[in-house]
């Protein structure tokens, strides 16, 4: 039986919100962020595609975008370490 790796998922974790946060703030400071947007898109494919199940409910202007965009960030930070704790798992020995 395989076991849930906790250590991977915390360190994925961090990794993901860090990377997210870095790449949100470049795209606010930077007018061409082109290059930005590529890796910002893919690291928060999963949580944009489940945060339309509820995007009617929040309100249009600048903290609702802003609160989107972390509550996504989030979300998919979230979805990415428990897709990588169970991919590296440890073999649980019986």
């Amino acid at each position: 039986m395989k076991k849930f790796n906790q250590t991977i998922a915390i360190r994925v974790l961090f990794i993901a919100v860090t990377i997210d946060a870095l790449l949100m703030g470049l795209d606010f400071l930077t007018t061409d962020s082109a290059w930005i947007s590529i890796p910002f898109w893919t690291l928060n494919l999963p949580g944009m595609a489940l945060l339309y199940a509820v995007l009617p409910q929040i309100p249009v202007g600048s903290p609702g975008i802003l609160s989107t965009l972390i509550f996504s960030g989030l979300l998919s930070a979230l979805l990415w370490s428990a897709i990588a704790a169970l991919l590296f798992r440890h073999r649980h020995v019986a």
